[in-house]
């Protein structure tokens, strides 16, 4: 786009860091999303910001992507604590998941607006299915 003159706009930067996160460009993900402000004078979004977290969290990276959502500026909804949750499954990370569950449960028990529906709650679920031993019978 640059070498043709045309200037992004928000949607595209958003379209650019998800490219990146789905990729597992992590650093790449990070120098843009840091570039997009002073290079390009884009205001940043909760969309982008999700990009980083949910890149950060699918990435193993449970704790960084907890602690940079606790920097943004503004409140993460259901949508940013359920991708974490869903990565705190997938990594097994069962104190993180928690607290990340904590949030989408609070979220969905305070909010008129079902944005992560029963998945939400399957994924609760699954988080505190392995904070629990299970001796077989």
């Amino acid at each position: 786009m640059g070498l043709e003159g045309i200037e992004p706009d928000p949607v595209c930067v958003t379209s650019l860091l998800a490219s990146l996160k789905d990729a597992g460009d992590l650093q790449s993900s990070r120098d843009w999303f840091v570039r997009i402000l002073p290079d390009f004078g884009i205001q940043l979004t909760k969309d982008h910001f999700y990009c980083i977290a949910d890149g950060l969290a699918k990435s193993g990276e449970l704790s960084f992507a907890i602690e940079f959502l606790a920097g943004v500026p503004f409140d993460p909804d259901v949508i940013a604590w359920t991708t974490i949750l869903s990565s705190c499954v997938e990594f097994s990370d069962a104190s993180r998941g928690a607290h990340a569950a904590e949030r989408v449960l609070r979220d969905q028990l305070g909010n008129s607006k079902n944005y992560g529906g029963a998945g939400a709650f399957i994924s609760l679920a699954n988080t505190y299915s392995m904070m629990v031993s299970f001796d077989p019978p």
